[in-house]
């Protein structure tokens, strides 16, 4: 009788000691996927947000400086004389928006950047000579006739007036059409460079470094130079295989996607220049797909998941500088105490396994050793250890940034096999995250059997990566893949049509 109760006894304390465990161990999926990631999990120890640098404004920062450092210079003194220069620095001491041919105002579309090109370089007239235009008009001409093959509306560099024009024919507005073409080839520049849409539109986050107003002056003096004015448009896109490639197709019009590829080649033009020649690490949301790319060729990829269209995963660029095995998982302060808070106060002990507490003083101590009745939630983390039932996996990869986001692996396999893998709360989860580890420690000492062990280990270890990778976290749904063949993806989070109506009104500008 005695062994009896005994029997039962144990097996009732045992029920209960693993149902703690249970409560421990299983993340509630559903509360996971709700949660807004936390900025603690994206950053290096003791670090905070005030010491994350976004290398693409420092990067844009740069280019900046070094474009004013290398403005081309056109010798004035060398050119032929010309009475209407005087004439033009006149009228480029006044306010300068519109200019006056044949009676009628002009808008200039960027009187900013046509004015920083004539003051700083000394106002040279590049189209014009006394009362007539140069061998450079009809360059500008067809640049202008060319741009409909970049899915560009030439109506929109003042073709009207412009395409009129003709070499050695006297013009009473001389000046007027000196600054006309001039705002017209820097505004097709800028648009070729940067896009016509501005991408805040349908991606606020979108921080890629620009073609500065700056180097779009200094393309054009260059172009004035070698006396072609064509190439330095054409540079801006041509070793681009992404864009040519959606531009190929444009132009066959063999697709009933128009609007698809066109959009898409604006999102191409987001891009920072030279983006794709060396290694980066492509995560293309709406495909559900994380690549990393080395000389237009496939290293990795993987699937993956992505965030809801209530949490979406930002677009945005960064570098790849962390990877970090056996991750502890922070727990949001909303779920915190939506959820965990109850809990807490019913049975603080059935959480010591799986977690630990970061008291307000960086503490770590037992969940079962605070009074969650008696004290401040809001002031304590709670952090799930390290362990294959972790939130995070196995490993997390960090590109320290403001919106908290990072890449990692996941204990929910099986999101990878469903069609719509929108699922999470903005990160992205990698389906093969151990071999994108041994993607990124390239060229280290970190074999596969040491990134399984490290994967395994009860203690999270930070490791730098060699070389800080640049990431592109991009929306393309329609793109060409490194074989060159065209393919779409679900518009998951609708925003191309959007898109495609602030780029047919941007046209008609």
């Amino acid at each position: 009788m005695k062994f009896t109760l005994l029997s039962c006894f144990i097996a009732t304390s045992l029920s209960a000691a693993l149902a703690n465990v249970a409560i421990a161990q299983q993340i509630d999926e559903a509360l996971f996927d709700r949660a807004a990631p936390v900025l603690e999990d994206n950053l290096p120890p003791g670090a905070d947000i005030s010491d994350i640098q976004p290398p693409a404004e420092q990067e844009q920062e740069i280019a900046e400086a070094q474009a004013e450092a290398q403005v081309p210079v056109i010798q004035t003194e060398m050119m032929p004389f010309n009475s209407k220069r005087i004439d033009l620095i006149e009228r480029l001491q006044q306010p300068l928006k519109k200019v006056v041919i044949n009676g009628q105002s002009v808008a200039l579309k960027h009187p900013e950047r046509v004015k920083t090109f004539y003051t700083t370089r000394q106002y040279p007239t590049i189209w014009t000579h006394e009362n007539q235009t140069t061998a450079l008009l009809p360059q500008l001409q067809q640049a202008i006739e060319s741009s409909v093959e970049d899915a560009l509306n030439p109506a929109s560099y003042h073709q009207s007036i412009l395409k009129s024009l003709k070499p050695d024919t006297h013009y009473q507005d001389i000046v007027a059409l000196e600054l006309l073409m001039t705002d017209a080839w820097l505004y097709l520049a800028g648009d070729l460079a940067n896009g016509l849409v501005n991408p805040k539109v349908t991606s606020p986050t979108w921080n890629a470094v620009k073609v500065t107003d700056v180097e779009l002056a200094n393309a054009l003096a260059s172009g004035v130079l070698q006396q072609n004015i064509i190439a330095p448009l054409q540079a801006f896109n041509a070793d681009d295989p992404y864009y040519q490639a959606l531009k190929k197709c444009y132009l066959s019009g063999k697709t009933g996607k128009t609007d698809a590829l066109v959009i898409n080649m604006d999102r191409i033009r987001w891009m920072a220049p030279g983006w794709y020649k060396n290694r980066f690490i492509f995560v293309n949301i709406p495909s559900y797909e994380v690549k990393v790319i080395e000389h237009g060729k496939d290293i990795y990829k993987t699937r993956s998941v992505v965030g809801r269209i209530d949490r979406q995963t930002p677009r945005f660029v960064d570098r790849m500088r962390h990877v970090v095995f056996s991750p502890t998982w922070t727990v949001p302060s909303t779920i915190m105490k939506k959820d965990k808070l109850a809990k807490l106060k019913a049975n603080p002990s059935a959480f010591d396994g799986n977690f630990e507490v970061v008291t307000p003083g960086g503490k770590v101590v037992s969940p079962s050793s605070v009074n969650w009745s008696a004290v401040n939630p809001s002031s304590y983390s709670l952090r799930q250890k390290p362990g294959r039932n972790n939130a995070l996996g196995q490993v997390k990869f960090l590109f320290p940034n403001k919106h908290a986001i990072y890449l990692h692996d996941t204990p929910s396999k099986g999101l990878f096999n469903q069609a719509n893998r929108a699922k999470s709360s903005g990160c992205v989860r990698l389906a093969d995250p151990l071999d994108f580890a041994q993607v990124l420690l390239t060229g280290t000492n970190w074999n596969s059997q040491k990134i399984k062990t490290a994967a395994n280990q009860s203690k999270q270890q930070w490791v730098n990566t060699p070389k800080q990778t640049p990431i592109y976290l991009v929306y393309w749904t329609t793109w060409a893949d490194t074989n060159g063949d065209i393919r779409h993806a679900k518009d998951i989070y609708k925003l191309d049509a959007k898109l495609i109506s602030a780029y047919k009104k941007a046209l008609t500008y």
